[in-house]
């Protein structure tokens, strides 16, 4: 029984590394995903599931503005809310 178990019980399947995938065609990829019924939809959500966005503290630091620049600009908007 056991020997019967050991031979059946199926193999842990590792992932597969760059360089092996680098020679697959981007027309098998393509055929591939048709076959599954992948959507190019499910693909740009996979994509950007996996892509760090920053945070709004570290977007700031990389625009050329100033705090007091910023508060002006809430401050116009909060006056354009209340007058409607």
């Amino acid at each position: 029984m056991a020997a019967l178990v050991w031979l059946t019980y199926p193999q842990q399947q590792s992932s597969l590394g760059p360089d092996l995938l680098s020679g697959v065609s981007d027309r098998s990829i393509k055929e591939y995903l048709n076959d599954q019924n992948v959507s190019s939809e499910e693909l740009a959500e996979a994509s950007l599931s996996n892509v760090k966005l920053p945070s709004d503290s570290t977007m700031l630091q990389y625009l050329d503005v100033s705090p007091s620049a910023i508060q002006q600009e809430i401050d116009l908007e909060t006056l354009a809310d209340e007058a409607i």
